[in-house]
């Protein structure tokens, strides 16, 4: 059972083990995650000897750090793979002791599968080495695409472009599946759209090329809805509610064509990235609370122990002001286990200060000071509430800002003194 009291009571849920072990063990306590699950059988079921390893989600490598806590071990332990039992991160292992010797594709897959559960420098590796062996413009592209995934994750916006532009070269060589053609496409505009990190006429030559290739009638259900969940970002961003509408209602279509094709935990993420992005749309272009919340409710009922599903819903009641609904459901998710209980949980409180409700919201603080003893977020909001309250946790708090003053910045003491 998952709770919020800390690692004694902690039972690893099916991410924690996969991000891990990349295997989960069957067990009657707990419903696996479709994200688990996608990884998990794509591992199985890999073909090294063709190109088309998936994964359905990447993480920031600090979702590792999380794991390591739960568990009381070293990071660098995880992100090197030195531990882990299960014969998944065995093969990883001897992968990447003999990255010179694999060949390019190989090297790719299995940098697709280090990358899937958050270990982007050993995938890095694998890709250097496969950038210094002899390669056609396949290999270049697939590595490039790869590369660009690594760097989105660490924040590097000019190598994101660098590898956009070079997935960009190798699809004007030619011989590129239509699919993996759309895919960068889509990338492309995604994080123009998010970062600005493309010059106009390269956005304008990505756009043309997904907005041409999604009338062939020949791209990949799962590619095209996709692409028309990217492209639906243009019409947000100038606040076209129709034409906004329109086009998910396109990435909508696809989605459920690719679940009657191949109903996999995979393919059930077409249809999970866009309940996830039409409640961003209603949030901040229809401004429709009522439909973000059904969007929510979908999400949960599509995969009903995800964390982030119970953090998306609780997005929708904090930005529209309930902040209590909002505190329940940042705690429900916190329930779940990883990812992101330590923030699901600072969340909540912070949800019930707002709310009102502040003897919850200093138990949920105390709680998160056990947890993260050094987190700087935690010390001063919960100093700052026990301190307004006058309670008697103030002093545990007081002395836990005494250890952490000297790193404390101006932003931050300005913060306490409000």
């Amino acid at each position: 059972m998952h709770t919020l009291n800390g690692r004694d009571s902690y039972d690893p849920n099916s991410f924690h083990q996969t991000m891990r072990n990349l295997h989960f063990r069957n067990a009657k306590s707990f419903t696996p995650d479709l994200f688990s699950m996608a990884c998990v059988e794509q591992f199985i079921n890999r073909q090294m000897d063709s190109y088309g390893y998936l994964f359905a989600q990447v993480f920031e490598s600090y979702v590792l750090a999380e794991i390591a806590e739960l568990e009381n071990v070293e990071i660098t332990q995880l992100t090197n793979l030195e531990i882990g039992d299960s014969s998944a991160i065995q093969i990883l292992r001897s992968a990447v002791a003999n990255h010179d010797v694999i060949s390019p594709m190989e090297a790719v897959n299995f940098a697709a599968a280090l990358i899937s559960i958050s270990r982007f420098d050993l995938a890095d590796l694998l890709l250097q080495s496969a950038s210094r062996k002899p390669t056609m413009n396949r290999d270049q592209f697939e590595i490039s695409m790869l590369h660009f995934v690594i760097e989105n994750r660490r924040g590097n916006n000019d190598k994101m472009r660098h590898f956009l532009l070079e997935m960009r070269k190798q699809i004007e060589v030619g011989n590129l599946p239509l699919e993996r053609q759309i895919d960068a496409a889509s990338l492309a505009v995604v994080w123009h759209m998010k970062l600005g990190i493309l010059k106009d006429t390269d956005f304008k030559w990505f756009s043309s090329l997904g907005t041409t290739l999604a009338t062939t009638n020949k791209i990949e259900s799962g590619a095209l809805s996709s692409w028309y969940r990217a492209v639906a970002m243009i019409p947000a961003a100038k606040g076209d509610k129709v034409a906004t509408r329109e086009t998910m209602l396109a990435a909508r279509r696809a989605a459920d064509i690719t679940m009657k094709i191949r109903p996999r935990a995979y393919e059930a993420h077409f249809l999970k990235t866009y309940h996830e992005s039409s409640i961003k749309e209603h949030m901040f272009v229809t401004g429709d609370y009522q439909a973000a919340i059904r969007e929510g409710e979908s999400l949960l009922s599509l995969d009903p122990v995800w964390s982030i599903s119970f953090g998306e819903v609780a997005e929708v009641h904090r930005h529209f002001g309930d902040f209590s609904t909002a505190a329940t459901y940042f705690e429900e998710g916190a329930c779940c286990g990883p990812p992101y209980v330590g923030h699901h949980i600072y969340s909540a409180a912070t949800c019930h200060e707002a709310a009102g409700e502040l003897n919850r919201a200093l138990e949920l603080y105390v709680r998160l000071l056990g947890m993260s003893p050094n987190n700087k977020a935690v010390i001063i909001s919960g100093a700052k509430l026990a301190r307004k309250i006058r309670h008697e946790s103030f002093e545990l708090f007081s002395r836990a800002l005494d250890q952490i003053r000297p790193y404390l910045d101006n932003r931050h003491l300005m913060h306490l003194a409000d």
